[in-house]
């Protein structure tokens, strides 16, 4: 699938942004979805080594999730092979007033202030 393909369409409008940066070496799905509601807001493809920004996220208070693996199946919306499931430990609070822009990075770095936990496919 191509880098930065919307896997459901963007839901809601707004002045957040999140730049996602994928520095590992299997494909990733990510998906911002409201703490509140539980609705998806954004599921975005990100190719291995790729980067993507979603720009025009609604206020919110968010869980950022992402799976990583091979062989997507766009019908499923899942990886069939080498999946792991994750969630950033750190809400991310989008604001109209103040607009917010974040960087998430779906790989350790030295410099790196979020936490991720594994998490099952079910809660993903």
């Amino acid at each position: 699938m191509p880098n930065d393909t919307h896997i459901t369409p963007p839901q809601g409008q707004g002045r957040g942004t999140l730049k996602v940066l994928n520095g590992n070496p299997s494909d990733a799905a990510v998906k911002l979805v409201d703490r509140t509601s539980g609705q998806t807001l954004r599921f975005v493809y990100v190719r291995a080594n790729q980067q993507v920004t979603m720009r025009g996220i609604p206020p919110c208070t968010c869980i950022l999730k992402y799976s990583t693996g091979s062989n997507w199946n766009q019908n499923d919306r899942r990886f069939t092979q080498n999946t792991a499931f994750y969630q950033f430990q750190p809400l991310l609070y989008f604001r109209e007033q103040r607009p917010m822009i974040y960087t998430a990075t779906l790989y350790r770095r030295p410099d790196g202030n979020a936490r991720t936990s594994a998490i099952s496919e079910r809660n993903f």
